[in-house]
Formats: structure tokens, sequence, C-alpha cells
């Protein structure tokens, strides 16, 4: 491990922080389109997401619930990043979040902020705290919602 790990994972520890805090301002918006909720009962983590879609493209999002630092930090970020995306960018960005923290793979530059996730690779059981505002998304945006629970789950 290089000197510089410690100052990297110390930066990642403050910005999901930082982004949790947020939380509460990302309220459900005026107009609501969609709803869904998710669950993760490793964690205990509730997120109620309304969404304002206008044709194909988020208009607005917001949530509201009880959650880890993790989840909360996710969220926001989650929020800021599909702020005008389509439908097809969020499941799309939603894919690449999930191989990210699973498998590594590379995220693409809208996804640049949730890099400080990356840390939650080393504790599996956070995985799905961290994923659980992005499955909700998209469970939210099928043509029939469904409720979203996040468990952990082995890989072959």
């Amino acid at each position: 491990m290089n000197a510089a790990a410690p100052d990297l994972q110390d930066l990642y520890r403050r910005t999901i922080k930082g982004q949790a805090a947020l939380f509460s301002q990302r309220r459900p918006p005026a107009i609501v389109t969609h709803r869904c909720e998710g669950s993760n009962p490793n964690c205990g983590d509730h997120l109620a997401l309304a969404l304002h879609l206008e044709d194909v493209a988020i208009a607005a999002l917001g949530f509201e619930g009880e959650s880890c630092l993790i989840c909360r930090a996710s969220a926001v970020m989650m929020a800021d990043t599909l702020a005008g995306a389509t439908v097809a960018q969020a499941h799309e960005f939603s894919r690449r979040l999930d191989a990210f923290l699973h498998d590594g793979q590379p995220l693409p530059g809208p996804l640049a902020t949730t890099r400080c996730l990356e840390g939650v690779r080393a504790y599996p059981s956070r995985l799905s705290c961290a994923l659980l505002p992005w499955q909700t998304l998209t469970r939210c945006i099928q043509p029939d919602p469904t409720y979203a629970t996040t468990h952990l789950e082995a890989k072959p």
C-alpha cells in the first residue's frame, strides 16, 4: 500500500459524510409521477423515492427515509448524477455503478462522484447500502414499479 492510500481513504470518508449531510435537502418534488420504496434488511435502511419524469428525462428526484450514512450519501450522489438524465441513462448508470462496486469495472465520467464509494467494496455487507438508492430508482422507472429490497448475495 502506498503512503497516499490512507489520505485517499480519509478523503473518501469525508466526502461520504458531506454528501450524506445533504440527504434531508433532497425532498420529494412537488410533482411526482413515479414513487417506489426500497429496504435493506441487512442494515435497516428504508428509502422512499419520488420521481418526476417529463417524457423520458428525470426532471426532479427526491427521497425520504431512515438509512445509514452510506445509503444517504449514495442517494444524494444519484440525485446529482441523474438530474436531467434519461431513463435509459439512469438504467445504464445504475448497472455501471453495480459493476464498479462488485467487480471493479471502470466508471463512466458522469459517475465520477460515486468513486468515493469504492471503499465499500472492502465490506461486502455494505454494498447493499450503497446500491439501494440506485436499485430503488431502477425499479421505480420500470413499466410496473416494484418494491426494491437488497440483500447480500453470494457471488459464484
